[in-house]
């Protein structure tokens, strides 16, 4: 004749299994938020570098003045070779007879999402000022 003691000890009562598979669930629920916040933070980190090196190249642009604006085309830039696949392109088009405009945009490739970019625009003046 078994005790009751001696049929406890045989296996594991429903309340410990179910304590198990809730500790197992709440660990890969905080594993998948870690993995998830990692990879928002490295995104957000490449965006705030290219957000840098577009204001960076626009204020340059600025500074040369109206008569020293090149012709459109790529531009690089030590930031932007800080992003993976990065590159740097700026579009310069006249408004007007006196006013041109800059467009300055950088571009990534930022893992499972794609290609990501960053662009600012501006316009740049003969007489310094809108007309």
């Amino acid at each position: 004749m078994q005790t009751r003691g001696a049929r406890m000890a045989a296996g594991f009562t429903l309340i410990e299994v179910l304590i198990t598979v809730f500790v197992v669930g709440v660990l890969v629920a905080l594993y998948g938020v870690g993995v998830m916040t990692t990879s928002l933070t490295r995104e957000a980190a490449h965006q705030d570098i290219a957000l840098h090196a577009a204001s960076q190249q626009l204020e340059s642009l600025r500074m040369s003045g109206y008569p020293a604006l090149p012709a459109s085309g790529s531009f690089a830039n030590s930031q932007v070779t800080q992003l993976p696949s990065g590159s740097g392109a700026m579009t310069i088009s006249a408004l007007n007879a006196k006013t041109k405009q800059v467009v300055v945009t950088v571009s990534w490739q930022e893992g499972s999402r794609g290609s990501r970019s960053v662009s600012l625009s501006t316009y740049i003046t003969e007489t310094g000022g809108l007309p």
